[in-house]
């Protein structure tokens, strides 16, 4: 499977995108994402992590979130660190990961 890059920067596609993970947080199948690596970009606050995405049933696969994560989780985003995941059953490179959770 190939890595998922979610960029966040038109308005509009942001509002669009909020709604498709929102709704990805509650229907897609539960899994873990486990963070590989992570950089900082600029504007602080906007990081690169490169995850594995393992699900209920074993599958594993490599993904890439680009994009803002909150201050509260910023101090969790570290090399090793696990989240809970919803995966898109019809489309597994779409991935939510809660940061908080």
């Amino acid at each position: 499977m190939s890595e998922q890059t979610v960029v966040l920067t038109d308005l509009d596609r942001l509002t669009a995108e909020q709604l498709e993970l929102s709704e990805l947080a509650r229907t897609g199948v539960p899994g873990q994402a486990r963070v590989l690596d992570v950089r900082e970009l600029w504007p602080v606050g906007v990081l690169e992590v490169r995850l594995l995405v393992r699900v209920a049933d074993g599958a594993s696969y490599p993904a890439l979130f680009l994009g803002p994560v909150t201050p509260p989780a910023l101090a969790r985003v570290q090399d090793g660190g696990s989240f809970a995941a919803r995966v898109d059953p019809q489309r597994p490179e779409r991935v939510y990961v809660d940061w908080l959770a």
